[in-house]
């Protein structure tokens, strides 16, 4: 007997599983390999572009009204801000929009470049416009050390 039809129709139902599950993902704003950036942190400096030696960081935090994971529509919002804050980076050559993190009622975005005063006037008036929950805040790192951190309330 051959077994190679049952293993076609057996790798076909978990592609179609797989593809099912990537669009419902698509659909509800969440993204498909939300981990990501955070393995891409791991990396050692020379793997990583503009984050790696000398690069700065800012690091936006966003409450989410809904909490948890947020509501499509809170998702929605944020995925558009983060189109528009990548574009505006891009443009300025500022540095790069590295992704996100959703759980426990934040998302976190993570930025890199050169100079982080840099990137915090190209993003500014951006999430000035976003008008961010209360508690929302930008964390501008200049380098390694605790004491090169400044964070800025995005609700002041």
């Amino acid at each position: 007997m051959n077994g190679r039809p049952i293993i076609w129709a057996f790798a076909t139902v978990i592609v179609t599983f797989a593809l099912r599950r990537i669009l419902a993902r698509l659909e509800n704003g969440q993204p498909i390999l939300s981990k990501l950036s955070a393995f891409r942190r791991l990396w050692p400096a020379g793997l990583r572009g503009t984050t790696g030696e000398g690069a700065q960081e800012l690091i936006v935090t966003i409450r989410l009204y809904s909490g948890g994971m947020g509501d499509r529509e809170e998702r929605g919002r944020i995925i558009a801000l983060e189109h528009e804050l990548s574009a505006a980076i891009e443009n300025a050559s500022a540095g790069e929009f590295d992704g996100d993190e959703y759980g426990g009622g934040i998302c976190t975005m993570y930025m890199y470049g050169p100079s982080a005063e840099r990137l915090l006037a190209v993003t500014s008036p951006i999430l000035k416009d976003f008008h961010a929950p209360s508690g929302s805040y930008v964390i501008k790192r200049c380098g390694s050390a605790a004491e090169d951190e400044r964070r800025i309330p995005l609700d002041a």
